[in-house]
């Protein structure tokens, strides 16, 4: 019996870290806020949303370290290189973000929306048409 293909791979930067996405992932967003901002070291990260059944870590599983950033949400990251790899919001349970600069191909993931403008860096300005969104639209 054949093993299906992982529709998407990626690591870390040390490579201590691998791993697969069984789906494609969708949702994909530009954040500002300021704890986007401080684990990024940058003016944004840039998610995908995936659903945590369909990520799999092949390699440097014990590598993996988490830190729980807010009361609903914790990043995880390579424990060697820092990389920052996927995160669990509360909010959204069954599902994970991952750091689309952690994929091997982001070919075709076309982020869609800016969330969390009202916090965004000062000095950084938004150069695309995308829809913005200031706040956390209310549920």
């Amino acid at each position: 019996m054949d093993t299906p293909s992982p529709a998407r791979t990626g690591r870390c930067q040390c490579g201590a870290v691998r791993f697969e996405l069984a789906t494609e992932p969708t949702d994909a967003s530009f954040c500002h806020c300021s704890i986007c901002r401080r684990l990024s070291g940058s003016a944004f990260s840039a998610f995908a949303e995936i659903p945590a059944a369909g990520l799999r870590v092949v390699r440097g599983a014990e590598q993996v370290a988490a830190c729980r950033v807010t009361e609903r949400l914790t990043n995880r990251f390579c424990g060697t290189c820092g990389s920052p790899l996927f995160s669990e919001h509360s909010a959204f349970p069954g599902f994970v973000y991952v750091s689309l600069g952690a994929l091997d191909d982001d070919r075709g993931i076309v982020p869609e929306y800016h969330q969390f403008t009202g916090s965004k860096a000062k000095w950084h300005r938004i150069g695309d048409d995308l829809p913005q969104f200031e706040e956390w639209p209310d549920a």
